[in-house]
């Protein structure tokens, strides 16, 4: 009773690219266990769609095994941290389509240190004078608020709404988080500057990937999309996705931005951030960031909790590719 013919489904097809999921997959494993770290996510998008071409996260699970269900989730789009320094890319990006700031426009950076209220915020390095792309290079917390107070809390806050930030992507996914951006009236002057260097807002990995994608596509963002097509056994296509892209900020400002995200990679004592990092075969730009936790014991910023990220696009001059990478709590050498 209750038995009937088989019905065949439909096929489902989606935008992921084995190749690159493999490496991410393995890459991501490596990254975990080499830095003893909590765990880790890699998200590639493709820059021209924002097609999900690879998503891998560590710890994984085993579907075999019962006990590992219960422990199931896409940090990828459930997870949201305060991501630290690659999120100072959209404060440049917002006060150079505004005409706030001049790519030509200089910063005192003051040897590395502003006092804000009781609160001095430092720099890892001891730079004087840093034009925009300096500040990107030396990721300068100085010199991004500086960048910051030019923009303004308002447009600030535009600004990350405008890249998606605060809100769902729509991936065809469960459990995604929509992240976290405070009105601008809890913002105050250390608001401002929090929120600048990517702290005092949620984000996931995929958002991230997103905000970047659109900065290589220049300045058109699109939503991100793991399922391309389903088709009936008959070949009807049942969904297709259809590209509906907006401006997020103008061709020329998206141009400006990615010989600054390639200084990052620049070599040599007044090199970027990511000067280690070697990529054969390709040019490639980035934002590297070290984001701070709470510890939930003392609910205060903790030195030992935190968080390693990188986001980039690659190749530079002609962006194929955006990458995201989060490691969650490092503690090896």
């Amino acid at each position: 009773r209750g038995e009937g013919e088989a019905e065949p489904g439909a096929t489902v097809t989606l935008t992921i690219d084995r190749f690159i999921q493999f490496i991410a997959e393995r890459a991501v494993h490596k990254a975990v266990l080499e830095h003893q770290a909590k765990a880790g996510s890699i998200v590639v998008l493709d820059v021209a769609t924002s097609e999900v071409l690879a998503m891998a996260n560590w710890p994984t699970y085993d579907p075999n095994e019962p006990k590992g269900r219960s422990k199931v989730r896409n940090r990828s789009v459930t997870d949201a941290f305060e991501a630290g320094s690659v999120m100072k890319l959209f404060t440049v990006a917002g006060a150079l389509d505004s005409g706030a700031v001049q790519p030509t426009d200089t910063f005192d950076i003051e040897n590395g240190r502003i006092r804000i209220g009781r609160k001095v915020i430092r720099d890892s390095y001891r730079d004087k004078e840093l034009d925009v792309a300096g500040v990107l290079k030396r990721s300068s917390n100085v010199g991004t608020i500086k960048i910051a107070r030019a923009l303004g809390k308002d447009r600030l806050y535009d600004t990350l709404k405008t890249f998606g930030f605060g809100q769902a992507t729509g991936i065809e996914l469960p459990g995604e988080r929509r992240g976290l951006i405070h009105p601008t009236k809890r913002w105050g002057e250390i608001g401002l500057a929090a929120v600048s260097y990517g702290y005092m807002t949620l984000v996931t990995p995929l958002q991230i990937a997103a905000g970047y994608a659109a900065i290589g596509n220049d300045g058109l963002y699109n939503e991100p999309r793991l399922i391309k097509e389903v088709r009936t056994p008959g070949g009807e296509v049942l969904y297709s996705h259809e590209l509906e892209p907006r401006r997020v900020i103008k061709e020329k400002t998206a141009h400006t931005l990615l010989p600054m995200l390639a200084g990052v990679f620049d070599k040599g004592k007044k090199g970027g951030t990511a000067r280690s990092l070697e990529i054969d075969g390709y040019r490639a730009g980035g934002k590297t960031g070290t984001s701070h936790k709470v510890d939930p014991a003392t609910k205060t910023y903790s030195d030992d909790l935190y968080l390693s990220a990188f986001a980039g696009l690659a190749p530079i001059d002609d962006p194929r590719i955006a990458v995201v990478v989060l490691i969650d709590e490092p503690s090896g050498e």
